[in-house]
């Protein structure tokens, strides 16, 4: 059997209570009052007669009780029986709340690993879809190039999604390994082919460029008064072209991203372009969702740590245990 305030049954302690209509806490407490105030008024009672006067009827016969009853060394002793029995009973509910506490303790610490668990299995999930739309996107660029008869090692295309005036990359391909990787995966809006397509829907710089190979010199003037590209940034690109194609990618009346053709030699022509153009606008839907599904995916990634989740979640069930 139970004792103390802590829910569990305690028979006729319970039926007290019941009667007296407070809580076993508050009678505890009044028995830790009474008890204590029991000791104080006999200690001060026995100290100003004197221990001495009481000596001689500690016996076992009836006046000796009686004198005994009216002491205060009995006021003492009921005192000490009401301290005693109050402590106990809340030293029991304390131990049974540090009981339940640790309980509780380790249901959150279980709680809080399931809870790391299944985040981690979340941010694998949203990788792995992640990189499945990514590989989408570059599928449907190979299709595009393809089926545009685009097969020559000096052309790549390259999509990116515009996030807070700033583009990150999506997918690239080329059928040459060598400019289909991706060197960066953001681009500032400041300028560059990228940003006039933003500007103006799309660009297109097919004969003003230098080839780099031809000539050096003026391929890093052109490209510094035309996109503001250092000779030091320049130099750290893995492809150097000479001819741009790039069309702005809307989702309905937002601007998502952007479609990056570029080739090292003088392969385009504005025929070829407008094909080009008239292919993306006919099939981009099926762009524009992986687009977003990317776009979807690396938000939730950046939107909150796993400390926030986990902070909200026990949050949560701190309020459920609260609450109950």
């Amino acid at each position: 059997m139970y004792f103390g305030f802590t829910g569990k049954s305690l028979g006729i302690i319970d039926k007290v209570v019941a009667f007296l209509k407070i809580s076993r806490k508050a009678l505890y407490l009044i028995l830790d009052v009474i008890g204590t105030a029991f000791i104080g008024i006999g200690a001060a009672w026995l100290t100003s007669k004197g221990v001495d006067q009481y000596s001689t009827y500690w016996d076992f016969s009836w006046i000796g009780m009686k004198t005994f009853i009216l002491s205060p060394i009995f006021l003492i002793l009921i005192g000490l029986i009401l301290y005693a029995i109050a402590k106990s009973f809340q030293w029991i509910d304390n131990n049974q709340l540090f009981v339940e506490n640790n309980n509780l303790n380790n249901k959150n610490n279980s709680l809080e690993q399931q809870m790391r668990g299944i985040t981690e299995d979340k941010e694998i999930l949203n990788k792995k879809l992640e990189l499945a739309y990514r590989e989408l996107v570059i599928t449907w660029l190979s299709t595009t190039m393809k089926k545009l008869n685009i097969n020559d090692s000096d052309t790549r295309a390259t999509v990116y999604y515009c996030k807070d005036n700033q583009f990150y990359y999506v997918g690239r391909y080329s059928t040459n390994p060598q400019i289909g990787k991706a060197n960066t995966n953001r681009v500032i809006l400041n300028g560059g082919v990228i940003s006039k397509a933003w500007t103006n829907r799309e660009h297109i710089d097919l004969v003003g460029c230098p080839v780099f190979e031809q000539d050096q010199e003026a391929y890093y003037d052109y490209q510094n008064h035309n996109y503001g590209f250092s000779r030091e940034k320049i130099t750290t690109l893995g492809m150097k072209p000479c001819q741009y194609y790039a069309k702005r990618i809307d989702n309905r009346l937002e601007p998502i991203g952007i479609i990056v053709f570029e080739c090292n030699r003088r392969n385009f022509n504005d025929n070829r372009v407008r094909t080009i153009s008239k292919h993306c606008t006919e099939y981009e839907s099926n762009l524009i969702g992986y687009i977003e599904k990317v776009r979807e995916k690396e938000s939730s990634k950046s939107s909150k740590d796993f400390g926030d989740v986990e902070k909200e979640f026990l949050d949560s069930f701190e309020e459920e245990s609260h609450g109950k």
